[in-house]
């Protein structure tokens, strides 16, 4: 596996340099170099987790209960003026602030208040930057999940040095679950989340999930299974409802421990607008005029109608019991809401990530953190740096130590676009 993957990452090194970026690889347990492999420690001697013996106990917490992770994606990223809170008067001069999400006299923003009846368990990380999307295009979704610019062979094929966090952290924690992750869209850009070699996991339908989760399954071994869904509706939130019937009784019978949701684009009848949602709207945010005030307010609307979409998941997940009667699903399930990109136009900063729920993971909730912008980001012709929050880098790594994956940095440890000084990326976010 070693040489397979030492060979594929010469071959992105040597063609591509990451498509306009200098990666520094990561240093694997044995001693080579990997880029983009997870850098476990700093001895030589750390056991990598994905080789790690399953001993069907590690992944469980008291009583019984599995630790579970839902990650969901969608486009555009979120309109900064739609979700940020303001700065409260009490934290002064301080670059790192943060706001208690619990207190019923701190206001949600329009796109968190689909989250009141769920606030307590809400926590917000504000202004991280998307680094390693710097000078990408097309292809930089890939990097969002496995923190690593993707690069071209000598055919121009995509090349991901691999893995993803959702799959890492599914083999790590997976168990006796039959799925390792489970992964649900409608994206048209192709995957984004990848195995060790930098193969891809294919995402499904919600009765395409239903089938990989359920088509082994005797009802008397899952009682809660439902039947799989009817039809493959072109609306958002029917998608979601669909979506919400699978994963619950899933989860609940632990057919897996790890899902992956890509949230379609809603219908104009959903989110009401005209023309192409990207293009006349996403990339517009920055106008002047009506145009731009109209495509920002669409925008905001469009994060909102999203989070009402998440909401829906959140909530079922909280009102189901474990069926070890160890609390609700919810307690032992992080759920992480990011976006594709950092801003609609495709910006790669401010970069916002939503979590709810993972109290029994350790977890703190209730939280609004402004990170600090200490982060600089600078073109090497130019007197000053664009000052930045840390980078999406930090918040893999920050997620498989949660999940008890010792590393320093996943994916690239620093990075160096075309025209830029190098930018270090390793490390956890502090705080999470």
């Amino acid at each position: 596996m070693r040489q397979a993957v030492s060979i594929a990452v010469l071959v992105l090194l040597c063609c591509s340099c990451a498509g306009g970026q200098a990666v520094e690889s990561s240093a694997t347990p044995d001693g080579g170099s990997n880029a983009g492999d997870v850098a476990v420690g700093d001895s030589s001697d750390t056991a990598n987790p994905i080789d790690a013996p399953d001993d069907g106990a590690s992944e469980l917490m008291a009583g019984g209960v599995p630790r579970r992770l839902v990650i969901i994606t969608h486009a555009f990223g979120f309109l900064d003026q739609g979700l940020a809170l303001p700065k409260p008067a009490e934290a002064g001069n301080e670059a790192l602030w943060s706001v208690s999400l619990g207190a019923p006299e701190t206001a949600l923003s329009p796109i968190l208040a689909p989250f009141e009846s769920l606030r307590q368990r809400l926590s917000v990380f504000d202004g991280l930057a998307m680094h390693t999307a710097i000078n990408q295009n097309v292809h930089h979704p890939v990097l969002l999940l496995t923190g690593h610019p993707p690069g071209l062979d000598f055919l121009g094929q995509i090349q991901v040095p691999g893995p993803s966090i959702d799959w890492l952290i599914g083999k790590n924690v997976q168990g006796k679950a039959p799925v390792t992750l489970a992964i649900a869209g409608r994206l048209t850009a192709g995957n984004l989340s990848f195995d060790q070699q930098g193969q891809p996991i294919p995402q499904t339908d919600p009765r395409g999930l239903h089938s990989l989760l359920f088509a082994d399954v005797k009802e008397e071994s899952c009682p809660d299974v439902r039947p799989a869904p009817t039809a493959n509706s072109q609306r958002l939130d029917a998608w979601m409802a669909a979506v919400v019937d699978v994963i619950t009784p899933a989860f609940r019978c632990d057919r897996t421990r790890v899902v992956t949701l890509h949230l379609p684009l809603p219908s104009a009848d959903e989110v009401p607008h005209k023309g192409n949602l990207e293009q006349d709207y996403a990339h517009r945010i920055g106008g002047v005029g009506e145009a731009g005030i109209r495509a920002r307010a669409t925008m905001v609307a469009y994060n909102a109608y999203a989070a009402t979409q998440v909401a829906k998941l959140a909530q079922a997940l909280a009102d189901a019991e474990e069926r070890t009667g160890e609390g609700r699903l919810l307690d032992s399930t992080l759920m992480v809401w990011m976006g594709r990109e950092g801003q609609p136009d495709h910006s790669f900063f401010p970069w916002h990530v939503v979590t709810l729920g993972g109290e029994k993971l350790g977890f703190r909730s209730g939280r609004y953190v402004h990170v600090a912008r200490d982060v600089p980001v600078k073109r090497i012709a130019a007197s000053e740096p664009i000052w930045t929050g840390a980078s999406h880098n930090q918040l893999l790594v920050s997620l498989a130590r949660l999940y008890g994956i010792p590393v320093d940095s996943f994916g690239a440890s620093s990075v160096k676009p075309k025209g830029y000084e190098a930018i270090p990326l390793a490390g956890a976010l502090d705080p999470f």
